[in-house]
């Protein structure tokens, strides 16, 4: 039997102009943060949405998520606070058992990096989607500026040092 035949993909050079969307500057204005949340996440909710990554967010499709991910962040430290105060507790034999709420505190743990990794909450996360950090808040006028005072390859082939290997 023979195979099928392989799918079309689109190609940048096949793209019509209607297959083109253009992403606006913000979002129109900050949501409330959700109304539990300790009010040192209410202070990084209004960071993350005055950064300039917000910039490729679409707060209707990703508002969830970014509640999520800071109703985990505040709860994990809720956990974190009541385990130490009583690091440990009476297991259901009467033994001494770590508190189980440090171990609940460790495994949201895992769901905020997984909620982080795909919303840039953390340092890799970002790099990974190509935000460097000097660059993050640069406009088209500072690159255009940059590439224009980059000597031109011709700039480059006359000068000696280059073009014999010692410079």
């Amino acid at each position: 039997m023979p195979r099928a035949p392989r799918p079309k993909t689109l190609k940048a050079t096949t793209a019509r102009r209607s297959d083109l969307v253009v992403l606006p500057d913000a979002p129109a204005g900050m949501p409330a943060p959700p109304d539990d949340l300790s009010a040192k996440y209410v202070a990084q909710w209004t960071s993350f949405w005055s950064s300039p990554l917000v910039r490729v967010i679409v707060p209707e499709l990703d508002l969830d998520g970014i509640e999520t991910m800071f109703r985990l962040r505040d709860e994990r430290d809720r956990a974190l606070r009541a385990g130490r105060r009583k690091r440990f507790v009476r297991g259901s034999h009467g033994q001494p058992v770590l508190n189980p709420l440090l171990q609940y505190a460790q495994s949201l743990q895992k769901d905020i990096r997984a909620a982080e990794d795909r919303l840039a909450g953390n340092p890799k996360a970002r790099l990974t989607l190509g935000v460097l950090f000097g660059d993050a808040a640069r406009s088209i006028d500072d690159l255009n500026t940059d590439l224009d005072a980059t000597p031109d390859l011709g700039d480059l082939l006359d000068d000696d040092d280059i073009m014999d290997g010692s410079g």
